[in-house]
């Protein structure tokens, strides 16, 4: 199964306005370009290799052989300022989403963006966000190893191979996914995680097994305290 022709069939299938790429330097810098002039509530960025792929802070994001990986930035038009609770409530959703597709596994967040399968590193969003006087561009960007991981990352990882990944699943999960971020956008312009997203976090967090410590508490804001009575804001992850 290609994952990068089947998405472009389901965006078609969705009518999700989306531009698709055989090659790119990075989804996201393709999705800041065009957000001067985005229209669209939503509007996807799609590509089967990024050359420039980018993580958090300085990691990048490497493409694996080609049709094995998902590189997709979502990008939403907003009239109210994302807030900075939009990072957990993204990687949250994104779980959600693999886990209603294969409950089989055991999946974590590792805090604050990756998402794991026991111990390799399988998924990994970037939040970023334009401000144009009254409107904003939120963009979410996702590399997600389908079928192969890139060589160049230790811990990565994919789905295993006894997932028999196949065009049916592979829509599946994203329509869960694409409900999923609908969900988080909804959410993402209020102050506060709500108690049933802290605590949906808090379990998520302890599940990831090369964890500091145990998680004993994520405040509204996105506070993360450890059993060890360290706190770490979510933002300085």
């Amino acid at each position: 199964m290609n994952v990068f022709e089947s998405t472009k069939n389901w965006l078609n299938e969705l009518k999700i306005p989306f531009m698709a790429y055989d090659q790119v330097d990075s989804t996201n810098n393709q999705a800041k370009a065009y957000g001067s002039s985005q229209a669209e509530e939503l509007k996807v960025f799609l590509t089967d290799q990024q050359t420039h792929g980018r993580g958090r802070g300085s990691h990048s994001w490497t493409s694996p052989s080609k049709g094995s990986s998902l590189m997709i930035s979502w990008s939403y038009r907003l009239f109210e300022p994302p807030q900075h609770i939009t990072g957990p409530l993204f990687g949250l959703h994104l779980l959600n989403a693999t886990k209603k597709s294969w409950p089989q596994y055991n999946w974590s967040i590792k805090p604050p963006n990756d998402l794991y399968l026991n111990d390799k590193k399988v998924a990994g969003l970037l939040v970023e966000t334009l401000s144009q006087g009254d409107r904003f561009i939120l963009i979410i960007g996702l590399g997600f190893n389908a079928t192969s991981q890139p060589d160049n990352i230790e811990d990565s990882g994919h789905l295993p191979k006894q997932t028999n990944l196949n065009e049916y699943q592979w829509r599946e999960f994203l329509n869960f996914l694409h409900a999923e971020f609908q969900h988080s956008v909804k959410k993402c312009v209020d102050p506060s995680l709500s108690n049933k997203d802290q605590n949906a976090l808090i379990d998520a967090l302890n599940d990831f097994p090369d964890k500091p410590d145990n998680i004993i508490d994520i405040s509204p804001s996105g506070d993360i305290t450890y059993a060890n009575g360290k706190k770490l804001s979510w933002q300085d992850l």
